[in-house]
Order: structure tokens, then sequence, then C-alpha cells
């Protein structure tokens, strides 16, 4: 899953108005001469003003963690919600995948021989296949159907046969369950 980062590049507005100034005010003590007490005056109002800036810039820092956690637990949420949607498949006697959840391809090998290749590792995955119609033309014939880890991470490999137990060519509809 593809998470934001959000980066800090620019000071606040408070930050800069508060080193606006305090330079203003070093400024004018230079300049003020006899007015000491106008810039020692403006020397007070800017710390007052840099110090409220770093309380803004504290509290906009807090608020930014806040939301970089909240992302990081949306991401972890959104994490799990997809590990616990079933992963799905109908596949036509002939190989073709019709419709499915998590399903990318079907690889047809010899009568009754199919790998379903699905978007995510098997590897801590349970799965459960049945013999039937992938539209809604009725019932499907009396047959056998085995399943098992596939030849790769992602894939299960189908076994369908007819009721004799003889390799046939079978629609069949595949379920997955991942545990993480």
């Amino acid at each position: 899953m593809n998470r934001t980062t959000i980066t800090r590049s620019l000071p606040s507005p408070a930050v800069l108005v508060a080193v606006a100034a305090l330079v203003a005010a070093l400024a004018g003590t230079a300049a003020a001469g006899p007015t000491a007490h106008t810039s020692a005056s403006a020397k007070k109002t800017a710390k007052k003003a840099l110090k409220k800036a770093k309380s803004a810039q504290t509290a906009a820092d807090g608020a930014q963690d806040t939301a970089d956690q909240a992302l990081g637990d949306a991401g972890a949420a959104q994490d799990t919600a997809n590990a616990a949607t079933p992963l799905t498949a109908a596949v036509t006697s002939g190989g073709t995948l019709v419709r499915g959840q998590g399903a990318t391809s079907v690889v047809k090998g010899v009568a009754g021989v199919y790998q379903v290749i699905f978007n995510r590792p098997m590897a801590g995955c349970t799965w459960v296949a049945t013999l039937g119609t992938v539209d809604d033309t009725g019932v499907s014939a009396p047959g056998q159907i085995d399943t098992a880890l596939g030849t790769g991470p992602n894939q299960v490999f189908v076994h369908t046969s007819d009721s004799a137990g003889l390799d046939a060519n079978r629609d069949f509809q595949l379920q997955v369950h991942c545990a993480d």
C-alpha cells in the first residue's frame, strides 16, 4: 500500500513574523539612540512574539505528528481489511477467468488441470473449490474437484474430474481466505 508522507520545508508564518519583529527590534536599538525606551519595548514585544511563534510551531509539529500517525493507522486498517476480504475466482472448463476478486489469471493444463493465479501469496491461506456453472445455465453435472498449493507462491492448483474420477474439464468456483 502506498503511504503519503508529509514533509515540512518552510517555517510557519508565525515564526517568520517573529523573526521579522526581532530583526526590526534589534535594528531599532542601533538607530534609535536616545529613544532606547521605545527600542526596549520593541525588543520585549519581539521576544513575546518569538515565544508565541515557537509555541505555535510546537503545536503545529504536534498536529503534524498526529496526522502522520493517523495516516499510518489508516494504512494498517486498510491492510487488515484487504487481508480479511476473500479472494475468489469463477473459471470456465476452458480455463477462462470469468470473474473474481484478487484472481489475475488462469493457466489451463491438460484435461482437468488448472493453476489459478492471485495477486498475493497463498502462504497462510486456506481455499475451497466447488464444481458449478459460472453463468446462469443451471446445475453442474456430478463430478469431483481437488485443490492444493500451486507451483508458484501466488497460485492454487485445481484438478477436476467427472463422476467416474476421470480427468475432465469442468467449470468451477474457488474461494481463498487468508489469515494475515
